[in-house]
């Protein structure tokens, strides 16, 4: 399994690329870090998206712990 993190999640590009890497089998998406809503699951911010997932803040360091 391939651990994958997107800084800037809640913007357009991020968005699609949670869409895209959520449908890989080899792909498990640990940080989706976004400053502005950390905390917010994705289907709040996008409401066509039906999965569970939350925004992350991680700063780099922690991050680079994954």
């Amino acid at each position: 399994m391939i651990k994958v993190g997107i800084l800037g999640a809640s913007g357009y590009t991020g968005f699609e690329l949670i869409k895209i890497l959520k449908k890989h089998p080899q792909v498990e998406l640990v940080v989706l870090n976004s400053r502005s809503h950390d905390g917010k699951k994705v289907s709040e911010l996008y409401t066509d998206y039906s999965g569970d997932d939350e925004f992350t803040n991680y700063s780099i360091d922690e991050i680079n712990r994954f």
